[in-house]
């Protein structure tokens, strides 16, 4: 009796063991949408399947022939050993995973990034962050470039690995230096801020997606040519990316060469991140906040999804990110109530700009698994109406490779996942609504807002424009 009981332990602990690796593996950010969206990762999770269930089969046998005491026996000792075996592989994994993305950068180049939060004199604070090898006091000095005496200087209380400076209050129409302690120094425009007030003024920034750096296959010098063409343009006021920047997000490799990429290619003009299904696979989440995002920015709220508004007087601009990483399928019950309610705050008549990874409608095509890469039904079901309801603008994403423009009950709808990887096949279905499709061609888009409408315009790596539409709010 006292075998069996160690026997129905023995068949126990392995489905114990797979079912808290399966809660702890589908609470990671992206994991439930790989398995649905991905064919390969769907037969490798049935297959992980089969392996706490084979102890279960040995244990079974086992006790069916329980009388027959020379077969029980063996039965016993190769249930014990797969049991102890198939517990293992899961610990294993569960640590390999979190070992992974916990790991911390000898030096990050800095960073500068846009904020959500509205200086006393209507402007958006940046934030500047970067990691050093040895723990340091740094202090950072800001000034207008035709007034270097006008300077503000920050001061760290104490040494530190890990440095952020909040650079507030900055002059609208203003070319600013920021230098560095440690010797890191460069130029920032920030945008006039008297946007949408004339016929002549303006507000500008650029948008691209899905750079997967560590892919092979990645064009590095596409990405750093549109880099080129877009840190020229000082009127832009950020650089919006819509994920997908690292090709693994549990490589810690991936991420350090992406800092030091941005560096080296886009110092000067500040960068809105938006997470991607890659950057968040297995963890990857975590080195992504750790390398994009500043661990002060936004306090207690998400660091992930964020609502920026630039006042424009009689129109404001309102730039909202979300966390839309393979679809729905990440987009918390906390995210909706929380875009609601930023919705309802917004006056008919602002400009409002949804960016997302993932897209609502799109061209695309159908993998030989049946895996549809197009109109994501359930991103047209449960946001689509929100945009409507509280008349969203444009919304831009990424997450298939190629360019396109589509209009639906009066909402534009683009994507733009051309920053660099492998472009994709050449679709077969063909949205509703679609406008303009250009694919295997590097390039990002611009919009453009003026005072009664907004302009988008697709430019290729090389700066040529390729197609331009005009729209009234």
């Amino acid at each position: 009796m006292k075998k069996k009981s160690s026997l129905i332990i023995f068949i126990l602990i392995p489905l114990i063991a797979f079912c808290i690796f399966f809660l702890i593996l589908f609470s990671l950010s992206g994991t439930y949408g790989i398995f649905k969206w991905n064919y390969s990762y769907k037969v490798l999770l049935r297959q992980i399947l089969i392996i706490p269930l084979v102890p279960v089969f040995t244990g079974l046998i086992a006790l069916i022939i329980s009388k027959n005491d020379k077969i029980y026996k063996i039965f016993y000792s190769i249930t014990k050993v797969l049991s102890i075996i198939v517990v293992f592989i899961p610990v294993v994994a569960i640590i390999a995973i979190f070992i992974m993305t916990s790991g911390s950068f000898s030096s990050l180049p800095p960073l500068l990034t846009i904020t959500d939060k509205l200086c006393s004199n209507g402007t958006l604070a940046y934030c500047l962050n970067l990691t050093t090898e040895k723990p340091e006091a740094l202090f950072l000095k800001y000034y207008p470039l035709l007034d270097p005496s006008n300077f503000v200087q920050l001061k760290e209380n104490k040494p530190k690995k890990l440095h952020t400076f909040f650079l507030q209050d900055l002059s609208a129409g203003t070319e600013y230096k920021y230098e560095l302690s440690n010797g890191y120094t460069s130029k920032f425009t920030v945008p006039d801020q008297k946007f949408l007030k004339d016929d002549d003024s303006f507000f500008s920034f650029a948008v691209s997606s899905d750079l997967h750096i560590g892919r092979a296959e990645t064009s590095l010098d596409a990405a750093k040519n549109i880099l080129s063409n877009i840190s020229k343009n000082q009127s832009y006021a950020f650089f919006a990316t819509l994920g997908d920047f690292v090709e693994s997000g549990y490589i810690k490799e991936h991420w350090q060469e992406l800092r030091n990429f941005f560096y080296e290619n886009l110092s000067n003009l500040p960068l809105l991140p938006v997470i991607g299904n890659h950057d968040a696979f297995l963890g990857g989440d975590r080195y992504y906040k750790k390398v994009l995002v500043s661990q002060e920015q936004n306090g207690k709220k998400s660091r992930v999804y964020n609502h920026y508004i630039y006042n424009g007087g009689e129109r404001n601009i309102h730039i909202i990110s979300l966390q839309l990483l393979w679809g729905m399928e990440d987009f918390s019950s906390s995210q909706k109530r929380w875009l609601e309610n930023e919705l309802t705050k917004i006056s008919k008549d602002d400009f409002v700009v949804i960016l997302s990874h993932c897209f609502a409608y799109a061209s695309g095509y159908t993998e030989q698994s049946g895996i549809k890469w197009y109109d994501n039904q359930d991103v047209i079901r449960k946001l689509v109406p929100l945009f409507k309801k509280y008349d969203v603008d444009l919304v831009l994403s990424g997450h298939n490779h190629f360019m396109e423009l589509i209009e639906n009950d009066g909402i534009i709808y683009s994507i733009v996942g051309a920053f660099g990887s492998v472009p994709d096949v050449e679709r077969t279905y063909i949205t509703a609504n679609s406008l303009w499709y250009k694919s295997h061609t590097f390039g990002y888009l611009d919009v453009t807002c003026y005072k009664d409408y907004f302009k988008i315009n697709f430019y290729d790596q090389n700066n040529n424009l390729l197609f331009s539409k005009i729209t009234d709010y």
